[in-house]
């Protein structure tokens, strides 16, 4: 089944990258595929720093962690996507990184909290309650 997806998707990949081969010539090409090697590797080698931006920005109430999740998933595999050399590949890495920052920069719309480490807003349960540990 995994092969009916992945055929076409090999064929479509090699006949858009030698349409562009004869459009832009093999020098063009080759500098293509090395600069987006080279940006997808330094896109990945920043990873760690966008991350805990991002990790930074759900601490402090201004990114939800659904959002972080996806810009983090979309952000590793579109960087992923423009390491692997192709027409296609390269547009889907693109897409994604587009759409790491859209979750970013545009789709905030959750307001900075600013009590999120203050427990006495976050108390839950009943003030009677004595919470007890139960040993065997």
């Amino acid at each position: 089944m995994l092969i009916v997806i992945i055929l076409p998707f090999i064929f479509a990949e090699l006949y858009l990258s030698l349409s562009v081969v004869d459009e832009i010539g093999a020098g063009y090409s080759v500098l293509w595929i090395i600069g987006s090697i080279f940006l997808g590797l330094t896109l990945l080698k920043n990873s760690d720093y966008t991350i805990s931006k991002g990790i930074e920005n759900v601490a402090n109430g201004k990114l939800g962690l659904d959002k972080f999740k996806n810009a983090s998933m979309a952000y590793v595999f579109g960087s992923i996507f423009i390491l692997i050399p192709g027409i296609i590949t390269d547009s889907f890495g693109v897409f994604l990184l587009l759409y790491t920052i859209y979750l970013h920069f545009v789709a905030k719309v959750t307001p900075e909290n600013k009590h999120f480490n203050n427990q006495e807003d976050n108390k839950k349960g009943d003030d009677n309650v004595i919470d007890v540990e139960i040993i065997e």
